[in-house]
This record gives structure tokens, sequence and C-alpha cells, in this order.
């Protein structure tokens, strides 16, 4: 755990792989105390952006059957081509999966995850792009399939590119 009365915030993913093909299988990550809260009971976080990730997958690889618990900011970063199924993303700050932009031929598979409560802290309802369970960057596609994805500040599904090889089916939105 992060200590509180330590001059050093972490300034990285609490995992970080940076090696091509990296699985992530079975682990659990509750950032809680990395992050502020406005008083002891923590009813409610602290208007600080925190920059980190629990997640980052530098290259494409896998992500499955873990529990992201309190995100800081990402409960998962990837570029495209990665597999993310499986998984309980709970409590995210900003998004709980974002793939950022890459090889445009490439095709994300989010499949098979629960995610629930991705908040806004700076206008939520509003229809911006934080507070969104999934975020496709300009050049990312996915095969988004077979999730459960509910009580998002704003949107359960955010892309800024074109749709032509992204698809979402069999999905619960609520």
């Amino acid at each position: 755990l992060w200590d509180k009365a330590s001059k050093n915030r972490p300034n990285q993913a609490r995992l970080l792989a940076k090696a091509k093909g990296a699985v992530v299988d079975g682990i659990t990550i509750d950032m809680r105390d990395q992050n502020e809260y406005e008083d002891e009971q923590q009813s409610g976080r602290k208007d600080r952006n925190v920059e980190e990730a629990a997640i980052t997958l530098n290259y494409a690889g896998t992500v499955r059957n873990c529990v992201v618990v309190n995100a800081c900011q990402e409960c998962v970063v990837t570029p495209p081509g990665s597999t993310i199924e499986n998984n309980l993303f709970l409590n995210a700050m900003i998004f709980a999966v974002k793939v950022n932009s890459g090889d445009a031929k490439a095709i994300t598979s989010i499949v098979n995850n629960t995610i629930l409560f991705t908040w806004d802290n700076k206008s939520p309802g509003k229809g911006a792009y934080r507070g969104s369970a999934i975020h496709l960057g300009q050049v990312a596609s996915a095969d988004i399939r077979g999730n459960i994805l509910a009580n998002n500040d704003n949107n359960a599904i955010c892309t800024n590119g074109a749709l032509d090889r992204t698809s979402s089916t069999k999905n619960v939105f609520a």
C-alpha cells in the first residue's frame, strides 16, 4: 500500500507491462488508499486528478479474470489488439477501460466484463467523455460483447473514431 505520509506519490500504473503479449490473469487491485477523500468515512473523493491507471499495457496483451476497485483513473489502459475479458471493474474515475489510438487494423476484444460505477469528477450526467465504462481512441476498434455496463456517470461506451470496425452485441446497459 502507498504510504500517505510519503513525500512521493506514485506516478505510474500499479501494474505496468512493457513486454509484448503480456498476460495479466487473476489479480486484484484496490487503489482505495491511494485516493484522497473528503472525510474519514471516505464518503466522496476530493477534486484532485490522480493520473495513474491500475493496469497499463504498453503493447497488445491480455487482461482476464481480474478485479480492479477504486482506480485513481482508469482500471486498464491498453493499445488496440488487446483482449480484456471476464473482469470486474468497480468505482473507476474517468474510464474503466481505455483503448488508446494505434494500429488501425487491430481489433480489441472486450468480452464478458462487469463494469460498474465510472465517475466524472467535473461534469457528471452531462454527456462528457469522462465517466464512461469504455473509451476508444480515434484509431481504435473493438468487439464489445457480453458485458454488463451499469451506473456510469455519462456513457457506457465512448468513441472518438469511426465505427466501421467496432461492434457492440449482447451487452447489458443500466
